[in-house]
């Protein structure tokens, strides 16, 4: 009998670019108006801060509505729920995403081993006791539980997520 095993050595560029964006998503564009690109997020594996709804780009050629991409970007300062193009954004349009990537983003953790529950919470000034902002109604976190919303996963320390509820057992 032979043992396979297989180790996957992600490239220093790909784990700089995962350590240094605070969102990492694969995205629907919904719409695209003089101030950026709306969007849904589909699924999520990474996410430091807010529930992002809104691209901002003045690049009024990169996205096609309707369209999926994978978007590495970082949060604008003081504008919660909006990411910024900046010398870090990566986009892959779906068909494109290297299956390095999607190995590498897989395999990160589902919770932020590196925060508490309240230094989490921190993170959400703009809420007042509920979440109530949401990209999309439920989602289903990478811990197997559905959320309401994206806060809700957040304040559990759920990092990775996608669109919908979690399968019943």
């Amino acid at each position: 009998m032979f043992l396979l095993s297989f180790i996957f050595y992600a490239s220093p560029s790909l784990e700089s670019d995962y350590e240094n964006n605070d969102f990492i998503g694969l995205i629907k564009i919904i719409s695209n108006d003089s101030y950026g690109y709306g969007f849904v997020p589909i699924q999520v594996w990474k996410t430091n801060f807010g529930d992002y709804s809104y691209f901002k780009s003045l690049d009024t050629e990169l996205f096609e509505e309707g369209e999926t991409y994978l978007l590495f970007a970082t949060a604008m300062p003081n504008k919660n729920g909006v990411l910024l193009k900046d010398d870090k954004t990566i986009i892959y349009q779906k068909k494109d995403i290297p299956k390095e990537t999607l190995w590498f983003l897989t395999g990160q953790p589902c919770i932020n081993p590196s925060e508490t529950a309240a230094e989490r919470i921190k993170k959400f000034p703009y809420q007042t006791g509920a979440c109530n902002r949401s990209g999309f109604s439920t989602i289903c976190g990478c811990n197997g539980k559905t959320y309401t919303s994206e806060c809700e996963a957040h304040k559990d320390g759920v990092i990775k997520y996608k669109k919908g509820e979690c399968p019943s057992e």
